[in-house]
């Protein structure tokens, strides 16, 4: 590898630590926070509290909120790819 490469290695490698810092069991609750990614294709469960459960189930229900982030979802993948 170049040293530009290491460098980059090295600064990824930092990110990901900080950021295992500040969220040390992310990996053990990252099936819990799926309805935080895309809350259309998430059922709600029990671990969620009461209050953001009635909230998620107005955000799944809105059809137009839905086919905003789906064009979202596009346009980001094509920018991608690009």
């Amino acid at each position: 590898m170049t040293g530009r490469a290491n460098g980059l290695m090295a600064h990824i490698k930092k990110l990901k630590n900080e950021f295992n810092s500040y969220f040390p069991d992310i990996d053990n609750k990252s099936s819990t926070l799926d309805w935080v990614r895309n809350p259309f294709v998430t059922c709600i469960n029990s671990s969620i509290p009461a209050r953001l459960q009635e909230d998620l189930i107005d955000v799944s229900s809105d059809r137009s909120l839905k086919m905003r982030l789906t064009k979202l979802m596009r346009e980001k993948q094509v920018q991608v790819s690009h």
